[in-house]
């Protein structure tokens, strides 16, 4: 009777352990996905800003070469 209490027990915690298991991945999932959308969403943003500087860049080349003829 004693071995089918520790056996009862053991697999008590070995299902409480797999469950933890389960929803540890399946909060994990998620977070990657959120993770990699943020990584994206900055690249695109830095991406965006580079192309903005580097247009104003450009304008102001062209604004200061314009006032140096005049």
């Amino acid at each position: 009777m004693l071995l089918l209490a520790f056996a009862l027990a053991d697999r008590f915690n070995v299902m409480r352990q797999e469950k933890v298991t389960a929803q540890r991945a399946a909060i994990a999932t998620p977070q990657q996905r959120l993770v990699e959308t943020l990584q994206n969403l900055e690249r695109e943003l830095s991406n965006g800003v580079a192309l903005a500087t580097a247009e104003l860049d450009q304008k102001s080349g062209f604004a200061k070469a314009t006032l140096l003829l005049t």
